[in-house]
């Protein structure tokens, strides 16, 4: 219907202000219910955020820039802010007309200023005024920001020329509310009226940079809507349509009316308009309405289950807080506090306490819990059936440094996918990352007895680097980014960098590392919805990310189960040929002697083993020790039929 009566008439324009208003009223300060609510409801628009294009009056040949407008300070005024440009605020009592729409010009057609809106203010005493002209995608969110503005101009308008009511203490810090009846403050709630959504907001600020984006439940920047977000839809009649199960009916018709707002859920984004970059949902009824001026203390039902809004322009929708479901990150917090638990525990028993802890040694833990496929020498038995060691090893760690650091990561980069997406998909993604990285240790480092939770840290850094390839473009904020490529490549970047240049002389098991970043790739691409979903991600990159993830999984299974005596798939840097298929340069002290036939297993016992390496044999002489270095099987074969007749003849 708009866009019939913008294609059939030019919009007229009109000025919602005036400074002849302004001079008969300029002792105003009462408000009625209604503009109580339509100033409220404008007030929930700016902190959530409203998108809309700048057009410049310098000229027609300027692009309209995308703008977000919110709210300044506390209610003090609005904020323009371009996406890579410094903002302009403009005070409610710096504001001198606000008209619908702005003035007509080449290249702006009637439906863009059919929901438009020029701000005209003064930057300072003195200075000539400026006009702001925005262009929205709906007329009636336009009027409703028109119209708000206008009651917040003449209440700051109404403050500065008299003293605040006597009666009631007003609120410090706002031009605005200072002006408003005592009675009148209530009507403006604070953000987050709850305590856990308003902790959990608080919270979110610090983590804003690393909130996973397709899912965040508020965003800075103006963005598309997920399908199954929560927003507030706002009362605009003749703007999009309503339908109940018993067919369409008129909005007028129903309980809901102006200053109110709905919530509702996101079904999907409607493909008419997406050519012509415009943003329109079908809306599925939650609950509501809700006058804008009020708490939302109980949960009502006005209109009938199954109730759908059809045609709902983006900037009717908002995102809020109190409307998501957020997170403490209560699993997270637990397993880093099992994790530095034991540590303690294994240093008592094992070290006699923390003390005796250096920041690179020893290795604190069991030897039961280490990721091995061979058992320890002069064992040597199969581990591979010791299922369990493919999650405790994220329990041992080699000094206090290693643990530091593991658990400092897991919190920074673990916090924000839980408080999203949820205790149980942490948990799932966390274990089964450490998993991957330990079967990806069957065979890319086979030797190695591996402790540490890198394996499941890095899954965390992976899934991040998945939400920053598939909401890129999405993220209008340069800055943040920038941030959040910087935070998911720079870890892997400088663990590929020691790998490199130091791969040789470090006791890093790289493989863990990563078998956790691939496999939290993977699973973000499957996981994780971006936001502007298209079929590419839907019908390509999904199935082709789970088909991948699904193959490494079964390989990496087999590979670990099948093979044995372990033998690496690459031996080496993996992007020289030479380490593909590679035999094994450095076997282990088990395989060493498990190569020489003429030595029973019940005889390994009279060996040393340096390092899991180097295989040495005391012999005691009349003239004194002797240590051997041994390197070939006809070499241990007679250290050891030496040792034996020594053992024969009586010595120690």
């Amino acid at each position: 219907a708009e866009r019939r009566r913008s294609a059939g008439r030019p919009p007229t324009r009109r000025t919602v202000s005036s400074h002849a208003f302004d001079a008969e009223r300029a002792s105003w300060s009462g408000l009625s219910a209604s503009e109580t609510r339509r100033l409220a409801q404008l007030r929930r628009l700016l902190r959530a955020g409203v998108g809309a294009d700048w057009h410049s009056t310098e000229g027609s040949a300027r692009r309209p820039r995308p703008v977000l407008i919110y709210e300044a300070g506390d209610f003090d005024g609005v904020v323009v802010e371009p996406a890579r440009s410094k903002p302009v605020v403009v005070p409610f009592a710096a504001i001198e007309t606000v008209e619908m729409p702005f003035a007509s010009r080449v290249g702006v057609g009637s439906a863009a200023l059919a929901a438009s809106l020029s701000i005209c203010y003064a930057p300072r005493p003195g200075v000539a005024p400026v006009a702001v002209d925005l262009a929205l995608q709906s007329s009636a969110v336009a009027y409703m920001i028109a119209d708000g503005v206008e009651l917040a101009r003449r209440v700051a308008l109404s403050q500065a020329a008299g003293p605040p009511p006597i009666s009631g203490s007003p609120r410090p810090g706002s031009s605005v509310l200072n002006g408003l009846p005592p009675e009148a403050h209530a009507a403006f709630p604070e953000r987050r009226t709850e305590r856990n959504s308003a902790a959990l907001g608080r919270a979110t600020r610090y983590v804003a940079p690393l909130l996973m984006d397709g899912d965040a439940p508020q965003r800075r920047w103006w963005s598309t809507l997920r399908r199954g977000v929560v927003v507030e839809l706002y009362y605009a009649e003749d703007t999009y349509a309503v339908s109940t199960p018993v067919g369409d009916v008129p909005l007028a018709s129903t309980a809901f009316r102006e200053g109110q707002y709905c919530r509702c859920v996101v079904v999907r984004r409607m493909r008419a308009g997406r050519r012509q970059g415009k943003h329109w949902y079908a809306l599925r009824y939650k609950d509501g309405p809700y006058d804008c001026d009020q708490h939302r203390v109980h949960r009502k039902r006005g209109m009938p289950r199954g109730t759908r809004f059809v045609g709902v322009p983006r900037d009717c929708c908002v995102l809020t807080y109190e409307n998501q479901r957020l997170y403490w990150p209560i699993m997270l917090l637990t397993i880093t506090a099992v994790q530095v638990g034991l540590f303690a525990l294994f240093a008592r028993r094992q070290y006699g306490g923390l003390g005796a802890v250096k920041p690179s040694s020893p290795t604190v833990g069991p030897s039961t819990l280490f990721m091995r496929l061979t058992g320890p020498f002069p064992e040597c038995f199969d581990a591979r059936r010791q299922y369990w060691r493919l999650w405790t090893y994220q329990v041992v760690h080699v000094g206090y440094y290693h643990l530091g650091c593991n658990c400092l990561m897991q919190l920074f980069f673990g916090a924000s996918v839980e408080m999203v997406h949820g205790h149980w998909t942490l948990f799932f993604v966390y274990m089964f990352g450490v998993a991957m990285g330990a079967l990806t240790c069957s065979f890319a480092d086979i030797n190695r007895a591996v402790v540490g939770a890198s394996g499941g840290v890095y899954t965390l850094i992976g899934l991040h680097a998945a939400d920053v390839l598939l909401n890129f473009r999405a993220m209008a904020d340069r800055s943040r980014r920038l941030v959040r490529a910087l935070l998911c490549t720079a870890v892997p970047a400088l663990d590929i960098l020691i790998y490199v240049f130091v791969y040789s002389d470090d006791d890093t098991s790289y493989a863990s590392h990563g078998g956790g970043l691939v496999t939290g790739f993977l699973l973000g691409l499957v996981l994780l919805r971006p936001v502007s979903e298209s079929r590419c991600h839907s019908w390509f990159v999904r199935p082709l990310a789970a088909l991948l993830l699904v193959a490494y999984v079964l390989f990496a299974l087999f590979w670990h189960q099948t093979v044995y005596p372990p033998e690496y798939l690459y031996n080496g840097p993996f992007w020289r040929r030479s380490s593909w298929g590679a035999s094994d340069h450095h076997p282990t002290c088990c395989w060493r002697l498990d190569e020489c036939d003429g030595i029973p297993k019940a005889d390994y016992d009279y060996f040393n083993c340096d390092l899991d390496k180097h295989l040495t044999i005391s012999l005691a002489w009349d003239d004194g020790p002797l240590d051997e270095v041994l390197t070939t099987c006809s070499a241990l074969a007679s250290a050891l039929a030496t040792a034996k007749d020594i053992e024969g003849q009586g010595y120690d």
